[in-house]
């Protein structure tokens, strides 16, 4: 087929109504009618219909936002600038006529890849979706959809939403994640970065896949975010893992600013941001000598794996073992709760130096 016809397809798959009809199309409600701007009705709604609805609920979601939150006018505007770059993004062109093409590069390698995966999952699941009468594809419709309504909905989800709402809301957390992301993601960079972060998702894309020996991993990180407690009067008992670093760090790298905006540097535990210079160096690989495109950091869990090892005087050759893993995961473990010589130790030491 060729571009033209596709097109052509494609433009009355989304707007003729008969065609809708004929497959029986509705609403996720069951219904097969819908309402113009203006208010009239139209017979049998269509895909650009349902688009133009779905465009419409968002506003009108905004609009009570809006209602209950009149000093927050920008979040809209923000929505609207944000939706616009990931269609410039993903959908921006360079060139004119013959000499036209897309700007990402990896959209029309992506594209036919993505396609054939989603007609495959639909002839495995709806073979009979493909050829008249067109029966009505279930996994599709309603099983992805039940299974996106659990996730989007559940804790996870809602509360990472959350997160981008706090810091689309802390001008100096979205410009230092805006850097974060743009370090991580632009193929542009000199560094390897992206490189890096494609390899490990890639990796950790496979990991998840093992159910068997994850969920104990589960259950430990479950119990690290879990929330702070607090006793009947709203009193704070027990911060959770998450939030007490949060806190310590909150603490060590935060800003004083008195009752004007001025800056009280001597009320700041680190005012000059050593810490955040000594993370930074940290992470930065090295440009010269025998470690060259090593970071600190990794030599330094390389140094902690070959000393916690379950017998150090053995020969080395860079592979961990079931029973090292062992020995290098206890020894890391009572250094961070041991009382006296571990990480509680020195928690206490800050504890005590930032006492005013």
């Amino acid at each position: 087929m060729t571009g033209i016809e596709v097109v052509a397809q494609a433009a009355r798959a989304a707007l003729d109504p008969d065609y809708a009809k004929s497959i029986k199309l509705t609403d996720r409600h069951g219904r097969t009618t819908t309402t113009r701007n203006d208010g009239s009705s139209v017979p049998q709604v269509t895909p650009a219909y349902l688009l133009t609805n779905a465009l419409f609920a968002i506003d009108v979601a905004f609009d009570k936002y809006e209602e209950q939150n009149p000093h927050d006018k920008e979040r809209r505007a923000n929505w609207r600038r944000a939706r616009s770059q990931l269609v410039d993004q993903f959908l921006g062109t360079t060139g004119i006529k013959s000499n036209s093409q897309f700007a990402n590069p990896t959209i029309p390698k992506m594209t036919p890849v993505m396609i054939d995966m989603l007609r495959a999952q639909l002839w495995a699941h709806c073979p009979k979706s493909f050829v008249p009468p067109y029966e009505k594809c279930t996994w599709a419709r309603e099983e992805l959809l039940k299974k996106a309504e659990e996730t989007l909905g559940g804790p996870l989800a809602t509360t990472g939403i959350d997160v981008m709402d706090a810091i689309r809301k802390d001008p100096e957390g979205r410009r230092e994640t805006e850097r974060m992301m743009e370090y991580l993601f632009d193929s542009g960079s000199k560094n390897d970065a992206l490189a890096s972060m494609l390899a490990s998702a890639s990796d950790i894309i496979q990991v998840l896949r093992d159910d068997e020996n994850l969920l104990p991993l589960y259950e430990v990180l479950a119990a690290a975010v879990d929330g702070s407690k607090y006793d009947d009067k709203g009193k704070l008992t027990e911060k959770s893992l998450v939030d007490a670093q949060m806190a310590l760090l909150a603490r060590v790298s935060g800003k004083y600013f008195d009752k004007d905006g001025k800056e009280i540097c001597k009320n700041e535990v680190d005012p000059n941001q050593v810490l955040a210079n000594v993370l930074g160096k940290l992470v930065t690989p090295i440009k010269d000598g025998d470690f060259k495109g090593q970071s600190p950091l990794e030599m330094i869990i390389d140094v902690i794996a070959d000393v916690n090892r379950i017998d150090p005087s053995e020969e080395y050759d860079g592979t961990l073992q079931q029973k090292d893993y062992a020995s290098v995961s206890k020894n890391v473990v009572e250094f961070l709760v041991d009382p006296q010589r571990g990480l509680e130790q020195f928690y206490e030491v800050i504890r005590q130096g930032t006492k005013f």
